[in-house]
Parts: C-alpha cells; structure tokens; sequence
C-alpha cells in the first residue's frame, strides 16, 4: 500500500514522528514481517489492532528502527482522493 500516514500517537524514542504526515510512504508485509517505510527510512512493525474507519485505517503497534530503538505507535493510513 501507498500512500498518506499520519502519525498520532508514539512514545518518546519516537516523539520526532508525532503528529507529522508523511507523503513518500508505504507499509508492506515481506517474509513474515510488516515494514512501515517513512521518506525511505525503513522501520519494523509489530501490528497489534487495526481499526478500519470509512476513509481511513488506524494501525497501533510497536515499531523498531535501525539504531534499535522500540517504542509504542499509532498512526492512520489514508489516501489523498478520500
């Protein structure tokens, strides 16, 4: 998938991304994993609920990057055309 995240909720390691959208986006699911791409930075996500609204998605989930921080997220998936 690709398209707009916006960012709504996370815990310290990863306050930076809060409340931020990011365009360059897209989340996918490789070899057993989910990986969360935001401007071409990759990080890895443990999906833990998914809400499915009328024109969005919320993820919440523990996401990792690759100085080994981990944290708590949530965020919404949406498209431009919504």
């Amino acid at each position: 998938m690709k398209d707009l995240i916006k960012i709504i909720n996370a815990n310290s390691d990863f306050e930076k991304l809060k409340d931020q959208t990011f365009e360059n986006s897209s989340l996918v699911f490789e070899n057993g994993i989910h990986l969360l791409f935001l401007n071409n930075k990759k990080y890895l996500l443990d999906i833990k609920k998914t809400f499915f609204l009328d024109k969005k998605i919320i993820i919440e989930g523990i996401i990792s990057d690759d100085e080994f921080f981990v944290g708590k997220i949530a965020f919404e998936f949406f498209s431009e055309n919504s």
